[in-house]
């Protein structure tokens, strides 16, 4: 069977069955776009809104589903003054399927969520301050997704600007938060204490969007504090090491460095290529540490149509980060494995059509966990501005 699904994805990739996946939009963005994001203090108000219609199927040996999904996201920005303004990123999503899950993973659900709110106050050129929901999109702060999958948390930010030129950006990034879940419940018992999450970010951005070789890096120190005993119990079936069922084996707290660089070989032609490495110093050796490492390419095929490609390679052991603020996705903690996406970008219809294939193993058998699959296809807009 497996050497049959093989070829089946070797069959797909030579057809240019062109992939992208929903577990993607939690991989870092391409440096180009991000260099045109909503938060540009240069309008009075910018806004810009995406959908979403997508397919995905999961299956190992102890649960499986299928989802269809239509989700549709804003970005909404509004300067009311020269040194305050707010940002939004709101999210609604409409899903159905069916779910056979021992543990309560991937559960088609409809839901209205904020991926990010804050308040951006700047009042010099050198120093700026977010206070809000506070989102971990790789290329906004840790730099790892192995970390925090994008989730959202309440907290305090402060960024100081150590280097602003045009092709050398250097910010110290300084997060204090209360770590939750997605819905913003800090699921804190009773007589428990409030968690907390710290994280201290040297951010580096090398290379305008005019030069063929740019780059951005992050190195982070982070910790978690007093995370409640919900987040131990629903982080067992994802890998951490949790004995008693209510509280973890080890501390979270350790580092984290990520690398992404991108060439442009020729005009239409980039090539891209990412690491990102992770170790709590809080647990032994063969638990700690956990890798990703990729390369991929973007081709301009005409002026209307770009075919993109990447391949990444992961792995994760038990305790490297609290699993339960991951996504299962990314295959999760004590897992191993490769992640395949192409996409097929339409600018004249301001569409994009994604496909992925996830195959994840574990690092350490489990009575818990098993060989993991996942299929995605999805058919998204491009920022629509308005």
């Amino acid at each position: 069977m497996k050497g049959w699904i093989n070829r089946a994805l070797l069959s797909m990739m030579a057809l240019q069955v062109f992939v992208g996946t929903s577990y993607g939009d939690v991989q870092v963005k391409s440096i180009k776009k991000n260099a045109n994001n909503l938060t540009a203090k240069d309008a009075k108000f910018t806004g810009s809104w995406r959908m979403r219609l997508g397919a995905e199927k999961l299956d190992d040996e102890i649960s499986q589903g299928t989802a269809t999904t239509l989700s549709a996201s804003m970005k909404l920005g509004y300067q009311l003054i020269d040194t305050l303004r707010f940002y939004g990123e709101p999210k609604i999503s409409v899903s159905q399927g069916q779910a056979q899950s021992l543990y309560g993973e991937f559960e088609p659900n409809n839901s209205f969520s904020v991926d990010e709110a804050l308040v951006n106050f700047a009042p010099h050129e050198f120093f700026d301050f977010n206070a809000g929901i506070l989102s971990h999109q790789p290329e906004k702060r840790i730099g790892n997704v192995y970390l925090m999958a994008n989730a959202p948390f309440p907290g305090v930010e402060a960024s100081i600007h150590v280097l602003n030129f045009e092709k050398v950006k250097m910010n110290l990034l300084l997060e204090e938060s209360i770590p939750t879940s997605y819905s913003l419940d800090s699921q804190v018992e009773e007589r428990e204490e409030s968690p907390r999450f710290h994280a201290q970010s040297i951010k580096l951005n090398l290379g305008s969007t005019k030069d063929y070789l740019k780059s951005i890096m992050f190195i982070t120190k982070y910790q978690f504090d007093n995370l409640p005993s919900i987040v131990a119990q629903k982080s067992i079936t994802r890998g951490n090491t949790v004995t008693d069922g209510y509280h973890f084996d080890y501390e979270f707290s350790g580092y984290s460095a990520f690398a992404q660089i991108e060439y442009d070989v020729i005009s239409n032609f980039t090539v891209m290529a990412s690491g990102n490495y992770l170790i709590n110093d809080q647990a032994p050796d063969g638990l700690n540490k956990g890798y990703a490492t990729g390369g991929g390419f973007e081709l301009v095929l005409s002026k209307d149509m770009t075919l993109s490609t990447k391949v990444d390679k992961f792995y994760n052991e038990p305790d490297v980060a609290p699993a339960y603020y991951s996504s299962y996705n990314l295959g999760l903690n004590n897992r191993q494995g490769y992640i395949y996406e192409m996409g097929l970008e339409f600018t004249n219809l301001n569409l994009k059509l994604k496909a992925g294939y996830l195959d994840s193993d574990l690092v350490y058998k489990s009575g818990l966990m098993s060989k993991r699959t996942s299929y995605s296809i999805k058919l998204e807009t491009l920022d629509v501005k308005f």
